[in-house]
């Protein structure tokens, strides 16, 4: 037969015993933590109180400055105006005293003479023969050689392209033309006044007239017949320019 198995139980495993208990607090420690916290807590209020005293004076000084900076301002400002006030006051009397003279344009193409942008007067009158009349050899346009001749001044029209004396490669032999185009620019009637300002149309400033001819890859303008609605070119008239020779090199060309 087997043997009954025994288990050993010590008594302390019968009987647990409590946990010691934790040690009494020092009535001494208590008293000086308590101290210490109400100190902090009334540090922590002086130093709010003394903070929020600096900001406040902080702000009102700032306020201050503000205040006396624009009070300041606003003063020059009344300085300043009044004397803008007086200055355009001045102005507008020495206007209307001494009256408005001329009108000039701000750009504004010359013939011979580059920078003049006074008003020029009306162009003269230029009479139904003088119009009608040939112009002579010597006063017509080619592409290659420009203008020969040249206006009481010694100047021409603006060349918009270079001529064979400049760039001779951009132009081909003459044989190679099937045939010559001569155009006479005459007049023009009824045009629009584009000197005008803001649609007011003062006394004397008007368009000045020129007309603009291109063909075949080659483009020349006429002189320009300062302020006037009706221009007019004579044949005889040494500041005229109104005639081309253009050579021909295909037959559907467009002038």
């Amino acid at each position: 037969s087997s043997r009954p198995h025994l288990a050993l139980i010590s008594p302390s495993s019968r009987h647990p015993q409590p946990p010691p208990s934790a040690a009494a607090p020092d009535p001494l420690e208590m008293k000086a933590a308590q101290g210490t916290a109400e100190a902090a807590k009334e540090g922590v209020s002086s130093c709010t109180a003394k903070l929020s005293k600096l900001v406040g004076s902080g702000v009102q000084s700032s306020a201050g400055f503000v205040k006396d900076g624009l009070s300041s301002t606003a003063k020059r400002g009344q300085e300043l105006g009044a004397g803008v006030a007086t200055g355009v006051v001045a102005a507008a009397n020495t206007a209307v005293a001494g009256g408005v003279s001329s009108v000039t344009s701000v750009t504004r193409a010359t013939v011979g003479r580059r920078g003049d942008n006074e008003l020029r007067p009306a162009a003269d009158a230029v009479s139904d023969a003088d119009v009608v009349a040939p112009t002579p050899p010597e006063r017509w346009f080619t592409p290659r050689d420009g203008w020969t001749a040249q206006d009481g001044s010694g100047g021409q029209p603006h060349l918009l392209m270079p001529t064979a004396r400049v760039e001779e490669a951009l132009f081909e032999p003459e044989e190679d033309d099937i045939g010559e185009l001569r155009v006479e620019v005459l007049e023009c009637e009824g045009l629009p006044n584009t000197d005008s300002i803001t649609g007011l149309s003062l006394s004397g400033n008007k368009t000045d007239s020129y007309a603009m001819v291109v063909f075949e890859g080659s483009a020349a303008r006429t002189s320009i017949v300062w302020n006037s609605l009706n221009p007019r070119w004579g044949a005889h008239d040494k500041d005229s320019f109104r005639a081309f020779k253009f050579g021909v090199r295909k037959p559907y060309s467009v002038l």
